[in-house]
């Protein structure tokens, strides 16, 4: 049967073990924690839209280099968690550099 982590690393399967699955896994839920409560306060200038904007950063150094540097992945294993972490960090780092400092962005009331 095949895993999520044979599909992810499918060139370094023997170097992921039940340990950094775990560590991997939660980092997951972290980041998805992130997005949820900046999504419910999407305020540009507030701690948690930096916080998310940089778990978008590392994601896309971490997939970066185990395709490049440590060849542990796939193209096609890494595109969508690049394309994810790329296009994240565009439209946060623009939404970032437009709003105003205090200028909160609308909730749709």
């Amino acid at each position: 049967r095949e895993t999520p982590k044979d599909r992810l690393f499918s060139k370094a399967q023997g170097q992921v073990s039940p340990l950094y699955g775990r560590t991997f896994s939660t980092w997951t839920f972290t980041t998805c924690v992130l997005c949820v409560l900046t999504a419910r306060n999407p305020d540009p200038h507030a701690p948690i839209f930096t916080a998310t904007l940089f778990s978008f950063v590392s994601a896309l150094a971490h997939f970066s280099t185990e395709l490049l540097w440590f060849e542990t992945m796939t193209l096609g294993n890494a595109l969508s968690p690049l394309v994810v972490a790329s296009i994240s960090i565009v439209w946060m780092s623009t939404i970032l550099a437009i709003t105003p400092v205090g200028e909160a962005m609308e909730k749709g009331e």
